[in-house]
């Protein structure tokens, strides 16, 4: 007798973000012109999820742009670039300057208009579950991620990211903690971000403290809280169904380098 195999439903996934146009600069001279942004964040998803996931990309781009992502993007498993809001506008340039101690600066240029309400909703209904990456922090304002909050049935993931920085008249960026930045973090179901974004919103800088306050942050809204410290590995605090709250200190993997940047 032969099995009857069902194949898993398919699940939506937004992911919200910026696309940018990069300018690196190495330490050694090199110079490196790609797009970056939110586009990492969606295809890591399309491959990890390797056809289970339909990632519906939000975000604005110029026309010329929308058009050749569709096509150097098709191979992305599940990717949809159907429904990108086009615009005459050329959008972001970051030019991101590393210095030879691993540190960097970064300087944006552009300005585009938030995302809102009345573009996003009619998305909303489909989705089982949306990531917000904040590339640039200026993707859409606080006002609109409540309203989506209201809006999308499944989990809600943040990447904190430049939402912690501000930006000077000629692009430079520094480090800023957001007004109502606990706002802004109570309306996610998960909140990640890396160690020196948890310091400028105000973490301490030991692994218990770190564990300390993110399961403070916990008790504002969030069911998890990721704060990544690169070799050190990671501290997450959540609570799980039946209300217990979870503290976790996880150390780094060790990995062989296949290539270096």
């Amino acid at each position: 007798m032969t099995a009857c195999l069902v194949p898993s439903a398919v699940l939506d996934v937004g992911v919200l973000g910026s696309i940018n146009q990069d300018t690196i600069e190495h330490p050694d001279g090199r110079i490196q012109h790609e797009l970056g942004g939110v586009l990492f964040t969606a295809c890591a998803l399309g491959y990890l999820g390797g056809g289970a996931l339909r990632i519906w990309l939000l975000a604005r781009a110029h026309d010329e742009l929308a058009c050749s992502l569709r096509q150097r993007l098709s191979h992305v498993p599940g990717l949809r670039l159907d429904d990108l809001f086009e615009t005459p506008n050329p959008g972001y340039r970051c030019r991101i300057m590393y210095d030879e101690w691993g540190g960097k600066r970064e300087v944006l240029q552009g300005d585009v208009a938030p995302l809102t309400m009345a573009e996003l909703s009619p998305f909303l209904p489909r989705l089982q579950a949306l990531v917000v990456n904040f590339v640039t922090g200026f993707e859409l304002d606080l006002e609109t991620l409540a309203a989506i909050r209201g809006g999308v049935e499944g989990p809600l993931l943040m990447d904190v990211h430049s939402l912690t920085l501000g930006r000077r008249q000629d692009g430079l960026r520094f480090p800023r903690r957001p007004s109502d930045a606990d706002r802004w973090l109570a309306l996610a179901d998960v909140v990640q971000m890396n160690e020196l974004e948890a310091h400028i919103l105000g973490a301490p800088a030991d692994e218990e403290g770190l564990l300390d306050w993110a399961s403070l942050l916990v008790e504002r809204g969030p069911r998890a809280v990721i704060v990544t410290r690169g070799a050190a590995g990671a501290v997450v605090a959540g609570r799980e169904a039946n209300g217990r709250l979870i503290r976790i200190s996880q150390k780094a993997h060790p990995v062989d380098v296949a290539h270096e940047i």
